[in-house]
């Protein structure tokens, strides 16, 4: 915890110093200066600080909308910092011994700092959230980061209308476990990390059920435009500032494009939100492929500030995982 606290200490130093120098002083430092402050939180381990230095490392800073980019991050870093120094301060007044953590605000801070609770203790604690349920698997991406390799995993629960993550963590010479292609529904009991809004979990085994057909009770929890999407993303946000991704379904929405080959998805209301510009190509013309450019039924989809990510579609009662 003292190795956390100092690198906790010297990102807060060197954010104000930064912001003492002014936004053009981000251009001019490089990417280099923000990977090497990365490296050094990694040192501390506080691996989830050094994500956020590598963010301000891959930011395109001839972009027009920079100044913006930055700003966000540089103020949901100082708000995570400064989080993190008032909790640990406040528990080492009550207990000297600085024991894990236990509340769930306490545990979102831990978790976006780089704290990772075990597997083992998650499933062995009898406070945690437990959901059995038939969950569709929505989505399934691996990306890889230097020589670590990351597997996600959204699911959607039929009965509970939950959203859950799976997220695993490899290196890239180790295979990940076995999981259940996406597009198919699994019985399983879902174990979530402590959280104020819950989103990651863990399987506690699984079977997969062939025989589950989509019904109308699977998308209770839909939202009918880009107005109700804004606000249930504000609700999360609101409880969660840390929150960088909500995940939404949304009913009866198209995939257009402008003139300069911006993708968008608009609403019922004709309110279009933009697709995110590094997004897969193939993604959207596999999309428009399965649509035929008709309004699509359901879009299971990936909020952020700015953009919206499909994850998939339901059509014509059958759900197309893209």
């Amino acid at each position: 915890l003292d190795l956390v606290m100092s690198g906790v200490n010297e990102s807060l130093m060197i954010l104000k110093d930064l912001v003492r120098l002014g936004l053009l002083a981000f251009p001019e430092k490089g990417s280099t200066f923000f990977l090497k402050t990365a490296a050094r939180m990694i040192d501390a381990k506080a691996t989830g600080l050094a994500n956020r230095w590598k963010k301000l490392a891959e930011i395109n800073y001839t972009d027009e909308n920079w100044h913006e980019e930055v700003l966000s991050q540089l103020a949901e870093m100082y708000l995570l910092l400064v989080s993190y120094q008032l909790s640990a301060i406040s528990y080492q007044q009550r207990n000297e011994n600085l024991k894990p953590q236990t509340s769930n605000l306490n545990a979102d801070i831990n978790t976006f700092i780089g704290f990772t609770k075990d597997k083992k203790d998650l499933l062995e604690d009898v406070t945690t959230e437990k959901i059995k349920d038939e969950w569709l698997v929505l989505s399934s991406t691996r990306t890889q980061e230097e020589d670590l390799m990351i597997q996600k995993n959204w699911l959607y629960g039929k009965a509970s209308q939950r959203f859950a993550l799976i997220l695993e963590f490899k290196h890239k010479t180790q295979a990940f476990d076995i999981f259940p292609p996406k597009g198919n529904f699994i019985t399983s009991e879902l174990v979530f990390y402590p959280s104020v809004v819950p989103q990651r979990a863990i399987l506690n085994q699984f079977n997969t059920n062939l025989d589950t057909v989509f019904d109308d009770k699977l998308f209770l929890n839909y939202l009918v435009n880009w107005n109700a999407s804004q606000k249930n993303f504000i609700e999360q946000t609101s409880q969660l500032p840390f929150l960088i991704e909500v995940p939404q379904c949304i009913k009866n929405v198209t995939l257009e494009r402008d003139n300069n080959k911006n993708w968008f998805v608009t609403d019922a209301e004709k309110t279009s939100l933009p697709i995110p510009p590094d997004f897969d190509t193939d993604i959207i013309f596999q999309l428009l492929a399965i649509t035929g450019g008709i309004n699509i039924d359901y879009l299971f989809l990936i909020r952020t500030t700015n953009y919206v990510s499909p994850l998939g579609i339901v059509m014509d009662g059958k759900y197309w995982a893209l």
